[in-house]
């Protein structure tokens, strides 16, 4: 039913962009924590991802005010269940029933990531190991990347001039 709809939802969309970079700044303010995790509201963390992240910063200093680290992030095929740890994410991805997020859609905006690396470094022995590591470092920045990561809320705020869709958050990483 909403397929009826669509032609009228983005005439919505293009005459009242939504403020994104406003409410991420709002809900940073908010945020009681040291750290703060930069997401979409249709990412799905896992379950444990925040006791595992407060396990990683506990034991692991920061370098930076302004370093990141980036949470590699995939979208599932429909019917795919949700992935209970890293390897099971691996299992999904060789069936064919997750991908890195956006790859097929804009494949610049996660490509930075490089997810062949990070499935690489969970493949080679921490198949069982659920602890939240650094895997490598990305070092190849593009200006349509766009990542999803966990900082010190230290990090500058989002341009609020930037509205809508679409280069709102690539703008705060630069």
């Amino acid at each position: 039913t909403l397929l009826r709809y669509r032609k009228s939802i983005i005439k919505w969309r293009e005459t009242l962009p939504y403020p994104q970079n406003h409410m991420r700044n709002v809900a940073r303010k908010a945020c009681r924590q040291d750290y703060v995790f930069l997401t979409d509201i249709d990412i799905i963390p896992s379950d444990e991802s925040a006791k595992h992240l407060t396990g990683f910063f506990s034991r692991s200093p920061i370098p930076c005010q302004k370093c990141i680290f980036i949470i590699p992030t995939y979208e599932l095929e429909i019917g795919a269940s949700f992935p209970a740890n890293k390897s099971h994410l691996i299992q999904l991805v060789d069936r064919h029933q997750a991908q890195p997020f956006h790859q097929t859609i804009f494949i610049h905006n996660q490509y930075a990531t490089n997810f062949t690396l990070w499935e690489r470094d969970v493949r080679e022995g921490q198949e069982h190991d659920d602890s939240i590591r650094v895997s490598h470092e990305v070092n190849n920045m593009e200006f349509y990347y766009e990542p999803f990561y966990v900082a010190l809320d230290t990090v500058p705020e989002h341009d609020e001039r930037f509205l809508g869709y679409g280069f709102t958050r690539n703008t705060q990483v630069y």
